[in-house]
Parts: structure tokens; C-alpha cells; sequence
């Protein structure tokens, strides 16, 4: 066979024999490319939640924070999440965003990456969001009843006190927000304190119906306080009664 006839062959040759092979070689380099060869495993996402929150467990008394990011062998494609039913989808490898509503909230996320491969199953988390409305302090004693030197005689529906007797009180105070405790009978300070137990013991001469306060100080302009009606005889100035 001269020459020019083998080249032909040839030429015929590699056509037949590269032509399946030519898809599959860019197919791959493509697939290089997009930097998912032979990808199968879907990817994995977390999830964070920031706020102000109460010592139980997913209960929030500020607007709360979201952030979910995802990992993946090779590329991500985007995150999916359904915030109360709603779905968003943003195209990375992370999703941000702030829930402010109060009540029970449910976010449902997961991750789908560059190759198509969906997490399953979904993530999900639940959580709510409540008021909150600062630190309070309350009266904690005396309680409804008659009392003889601070000892309580007979219980009944309201506060009757015969010579002198402590004031004790409690606070609600997440923050520590809170400095000290002032006492009053009326307007009159009966004493402060700054660490639990709350208390002061109250000596002044009075008579009849007044009222105790327990005024919780968080700055020179802010505080909350709790008062109690009361009636109460103590009839010197010295001495238990």
C-alpha cells in the first residue's frame, strides 16, 4: 500500500476509535473544573444561634441571630432553609440572618452542593423568643398575718406588725444588673444591702398604716422596687417596741 493510503487508514482509524472517547475526556476535564469528580457525599451544615438567652434551655429574650455554614469535599452550592415554613436559598457556603418575632420559631436547613448531592436528612432546630423586661425585685417578708416582734402570731389577709421586724427581699436580676438593696418604712431608709440574703431590720417608731419598699438600684438613674401595705405600732424609738 503506498503512503498516501496508510495515512488515510490511519486517519480513519483514530476517528472511529476517538470518537466515544473525545465526550468522556471533556466531560471529565469539565467535571475537574467544577471541582466535584465523582463527587457522591453530600455536604454538612451547622448551625449557631446568638442572643440574650434564659438559663433554660432555648428561650431567648432578645432578637436572635442565625448563622448556618456548610462544608464540603470538593464545593458547595448553596444553603436551603426553611425559617417557619418559609423557604430561603442562598447560593455559598454560609447563611445569616435575625429572627425577631416572640413565640416558638422552627428552622429546618441543609446544604446542597456544587455536584447536586442534597444532605439528608434536614436539620432542624426550634427555640423561642419571650419578653423580658429588666431585672425586678420583690418583697419576700413579712407576708400577710399579725406578727409580734417579727414572729408571725396569726396568719390572715393582711399585714399587721407589733414592735420591730426585719425586711427581706429578693431579686430576679439575669445580668447582674442589680448593685444593692435599699429598705424603707415610708420614706424613711431602714437600711441597704449588696449580696444575698436581702435583708434589713427595721426599728423605727411608727404608727399605724404605712409602707415598706425594697428599692433595687441598677445605676444612679434606674432602679425597681416592690412595696408592701402594712400597718405597724412600735411605740419607741429604742429598744423592740
Amino acid at each position: 500500500m503506498k503512503s498516501g493510503g496508510k495515512g488515510i487508514v490511519i486517519a480513519v482509524l483514530v476517528l472511529l476509535i476517538g470518537i466515544p472517547i473525545i465526550p468522556e475526556m471533556v466531560a471529565h476535564e469539565n467535571s475537574v473544573k467544577n471541582g466535584y469528580v465523582d463527587d457522591t457525599t453530600p455536604p454538612r451544615t451547622f448551625i449557631e444561634i446568638f442572643g440574650k438567652q434564659y438559663p433554660q434551655a432555648e428561650e431567648y429574650f432578645s432578637d436572635v441571630k442565625i448563622c448556618i455554614y456548610a462544608i464540603d469535599d470538593y464545593g458547595m452550592g448553596e444553603i436551603h432553609y426553611l425559617r417557619d415554613g418559609k423557604e430561603t436559598v442562598v447560593p455559598g457556603d454560609i447563611a445569616k440572618f435575625a429572627v425577631t418575632r416572640t413565640g416558638g420559631h422552627n428552622i429546618e436547613y441543609w446544604g446542597v452542593d456544587a455536584a447536586g448531592n442534597e444532605e439528608i436528612p434536614h436539620n432542624s432546630v426550634e427555640f423561642r423568643i419571650v419578653c423580658y423586661d429588666g431585672p425586678f425585685v420583690y418583697i419576700t417578708f413579712p407576708w400577710p398575718g399579725l406578727y409580734l416582734f417579727g414572729n408571725l402570731i396569726l396568719s390572715f389577709d393582711k399585714v399587721f406588725i407589733i414592735g420591730s421586724f426585719p425586711i427581706e427581699a429578693d431579686v430576679y436580676d439575669y445580668f447582674n444588673e442589680i448593685t444593692n438593696i435599699e429598705f424603707y418604712l415610708d420614706d424613711t431608709l431602714v437600711g441597704t444591702a449588696s449580696t444575698p440574703p436581702y435583708s434589713a431590720y427595721c426599728t423605727i417608731k411608727h404608727f399605724g398604716a404605712g409602707k415598706i419598699k425594697a428599692k433595687g438600684i441598677v445605676d444612679e438613674n434606674s432602679w425597681v422596687y416592690d412595696i408592701l401595705d402594712i400597718t405597724y405600732y412600735k411605740f419607741f424609738s429604742r429598744g423592740s417596741l
